[in-house]
This record gives structure tokens, sequence and C-alpha cells, in this order.
């Protein structure tokens, strides 16, 4: 969605301002490690959280993107040392930085498990009624967690897969990133309020008020 321009009573029109542009302000010190794509621009109503870990961040984000699902209602600006600053460059980072594997194991884990669980109590109970209690119910019930371990972790995975851009650019390096400011931007004041109700106990996260015109106050 476009923004229209904002128009001052004495003067001429004036461009909406980049959420990347804000949130420098805020640290000029620091340098733009990630922010997403389509870049959300300042509306009439926005929300920015400000924490210091992407883990965090990221539940924040997801959450705000059930309420505003397109690319660009949502958007996300990680700062820290740029990744060509020779600091950076000469700082060893492992294999995957940003967790993204490990935070897809986490995932396909918490499915595959409990679907484990109940394959295994399925399978078991069907071969019990059938054929009573005896050894071979357990190997029955370690072949239906097998069989129940597959379709849950697939299923936990590729929910994950829908996820917009604001929370996939938010997969940065921890060890990299000083501040992550999280956003989300709409006319409807009534989206930013859910949307506040949605992170209000969000821990380690604080939550700003950004008028178009780039003004703060403390949500």
């Amino acid at each position: 969605m476009s923004a229209e321009p904002e128009r001052d009573s004495v003067g001429p029109a004036r461009s909406p301002i980049p959420m990347t542009d804000w949130a420098r302000r805020q640290a000029p010190h620091l340098d733009v490690v990630s922010s997403s794509v389509p870049e959300p621009l300042l509306l009439s109503h926005n929300l920015v959280a400000v924490g210091s870990r992407p883990d965090e961040m990221r539940d924040v984000l997801l959450a705000w993107e059930r309420i505003e699902p397109a690319d660009g209602a949502v958007g996300t600006v990680a700062l820290g040392v740029a990744p060509d600053r020779s600091a950076e460059l000469d700082r060893p980072a492992g294999a995957d930085p940003e967790g993204v594997t490990a935070h897809l194991a986490t995932r396909a884990l918490q499915g595959g498990l409990p679907g484990a669980v109940i394959g295994a109590a399925v399978v078991a109970l069907i071969v019990l009624l059938l054929e009573g209690w005896s050894g071979v119910v357990i190997g029955a019930a370690l072949g239906g967690a097998a069989f129940g371990f597959v379709p849950g972790a697939v299923m936990a995975y590729t929910r994950g897969t829908g996820w917009g851009r604001a929370y996939s650019d938010a997969f940065v390096d921890p060890d990299a990133t000083e501040v992550v400011f999280a956003s989300i931007h709409s006319d409807d004041r009534r989206r930013i309020d859910e949307a506040q109700s949605a992170v209000n106990t969000q821990p380690g996260v604080r939550l700003i008020h950004v008028g178009p015109d780039g003004s703060a106050r403390p949500a």
C-alpha cells in the first residue's frame, strides 16, 4: 500500500519517512545490519517495539504479521556492526550465526515429539485391542512413534514457511546486533491498539508510539 505524501498547511507536500531513516536517528552511531524489504513508511499510526535480542523481537513480529499480513505493513530494522566492517569480518561467526537452522530444528522437534507420542499411543492401542498384551505392543508403539514424528515435524516446519518478510529479515547475528526495531504501520488506529495488546507483556521489549512526522512517545 502506498502512502500519500503529507501536506503542510503552508508548505509543499512532505514525503513519508522510511522506517530505516527513523531507526538510524535513534542510534546514529550504529550501522544497519538488516532491514526488511519492502521498507515500511511512517503512516498515520505507527507502533515500534525496541529490544536487544533478535529472538524476542521475532515473537513480536510474528504476532504483528497476523494482524497486518501485507509486506510493508510490518517491518524490522536491526542496528549494530555492519557485515563489511573490519571488526566483523575478522570475527569468527560459525556456520549459522543467525540461528536459522537451530530455529527450524526447534520447530520440527516441537511438532515431531507430540506427533511421536500420539502415533505411539494410537498404534499401540490398536495392536493391544487386536492381539492383546505382548511384546508386539512395544514394537508397535515404537513404530507408531516413528510414524507420527515425521508428519508432526513437517507440519510444524511448513507452518513456519508462511513468515512475512519482516520476520524472515529478523534472523540476524545476535553478536553483531545491538538493537532491533520491530514496527507496525496503519492508518487505522484500531490495528495499532490490537498490536499493542498482542505484545504488551512481552518481556525485554519497549513499545513506542511514533507519529507520521517521526515524533515518539512511550506506549
